[in-house]
C-alpha cells in the first residue's frame, strides 16, 4: 500500500482525459459554491478582508483561471510542488522506529534544482475602517453573515489567550453570541467564532444567519459584542468556566490514533515545538484573566472589520448603510 501511494505521488501520470475530467468537476464545485450562500459569505471574506495576504486566494480558483490551465504546464510544475525535501511522512500503528525508516528510505528522491521556494507569509497591512461587502442574491429571505479580520499567529502565546475568547464569544453553547443572538432575540439559529490555524496570520470569523427582516439589528448587536469583547474583556466567573470547558474537552482531540498523528504532523508543518498541542491545558492552568484581557485590547479591533453579507442588494443596502459600514 505504501509503494502505491508513492507512486501516485511522485510519478502521476497526468493523463489528458483525467485532467479534463477534473477541470469539469472543479468548475461543479465552483457552481456548488455560488449556490452555498455560506460558503460563498467565506469566500468573499477570504477575498477582500486583507488584500495581498497570500491566504487571500483560494485554491480552488476561478473560470478563468482554470481554463487557462494545460496538462504540460501541469506536468512541469509537479515535481516543483510535490518535492521528496518537503514530504512529511507520519505513521500511527504497531510498526517499529526502524521500520518507519525503513518506508521513508523508499521514497525516491526528487531532481535537484526543482524545489520551489518557500512562499512569504508575511501579512501586509492591515485595512482600516469597517468595510462592508454585500454579495448580491435576489429574493434571499435570509441573509450569511461573516465578519473579523487578521489575529496573530497560531503557535504564539498571544493566540492561546485569544482562544479562551475565542471559546467564550462564540465556541459553545453558552458563549455570548449563541445566547445574545440566538437564546435571547431569536434572530439566528446559529453564531460562532472560530479562528483559523496556518503557518502564517490566519482570520477570526463570526458567523451567523438572520432572516432578512432581522439582519440589520442581528448584525449590530454582533458588532457590539466584538466591541464589548475588545473593550471589556472576559469577567473572571466567565474566564473560568470557559478554561475549564477548554481543558475538559481537549482530551476529545487526542483520543484517536488518527488524532495524536494529526497533532505530531501539525507541529512539523507549523514548526510548532514538540509536543504543543498536547501541553495546551498544561499553557490553559497559566494563564489568568488579566492576561487574556490584555491581549483582547491589543489584538482585537471593533473598529477596523471586514463585514460581508450575502442577501438582497436592494432590499438590504440602505438598512446595512445605516450601521456605519463603508460598502466597497
Amino acid at each position: 500500500l505504501f509503494d502505491l501511494a508513492i507512486q501516485v505521488l511522485s510519478s502521476p501520470r497526468f493523463e489528458e482525459q483525467e485532467h479534463e475530467k477534473l477541470r469539469r468537476e472543479t468548475l461543479y464545485d465552483l457552481d456548488e459554491l455560488r449556490d452555498d450562500d455560506a460558503s460563498l459569505a467565506h469566500r468573499f471574506f477570504a477575498k477582500y478582508s486583507h488584500p495581498g495576504h497570500p491566504y487571500c486566494r483560494t485554491g480552488l480558483g476561478t473560470a478563468d483561471s482554470l481554463a487557462g490551465i494545460e496538462i504540460d504546464q501541469v506536468r512541469r510544475l509537479y515535481p516543483s510542488l510535490v518535492h521528496s525535501d518537503d514530504l512529511l511522512l507520519g505513521i500511527a500503528g504497531p510498526l517499529s522506529e526502524d521500520q518507519a525508516h525503513a518506508l521513508a528510505s523508499r521514497i525516491p528522491p526528487s531532481k535537484e534544482g526543482s524545489r520551489l521556494p518557500a512562499p512569504d507569509l508575511t501579512a501586509p497591512l492591515a485595512p482600516t475602517g469597517r468595510r462592508l461587502i454585500i454579495v448580491d442574491k435576489p429574493d434571499r429571505h435570509q441573509c450569511q453573515v461573516v465578519l473579523g479580520h487578521l489575529m496573530p499567529r497560531y503557535g504564539t502565546s498571544d493566540f492561546d489567550r485569544l482562544r479562551v475568547a475565542e471559546t467564550a464569544l462564540g465556541g459553545m453553547f453558552t458563549s455570548r453570541l449563541l445566547l445574545e443572538i440566538r437564546v435571547k432575540e431569536c434572530w439566528s439559529y446559529g453564531a460562532s467564532c472560530a479562528m483559523y490555524r496556518a503557518k502564517g496570520q490566519h482570520y477570526m470569523q463570526v458567523s451567523l444567519a438572520p432572516n432578512a427582516e432581522n439582519c440589520p439589528a442581528a448584525l449590530a448587536r454582533t458588532l457590539e459584542l466584538f466591541e464589548e469583547l475588545a473593550t471589556d474583556g472576559l469577567h473572571q466567573e466567565e474566564f473560568d468556566f470557559t478554561c475549564s470547558y477548554l481543558s475538559g474537552s481537549d482530551a476529545f482531540t487526542k483520543a484517536t490514533a488518527r488524532q495524536r498523528l494529526f497533532r505530531r504532523v501539525q507541529e512539523e508543518i507549523y514548526e510548532l515545538p514538540k509536543g504543543f498541542g498536547d501541553n495546551f491545558t498544561s499553557r490553559l492552568e497559566e494563564l489568568t484573566c488579566a492576561a487574556v484581557n490584555e491581549t483582547l485590547a491589543r489584538a482585537l479591533h471593533p473598529k477596523d472589520l471586514c463585514v460581508v453579507v450575502v442577501a438582497s442588494a436592494d432590499a438590504m443596502h440602505s438598512k446595512l448603510a445605516a450601521l456605519g459600514l463603508s460598502l466597497i
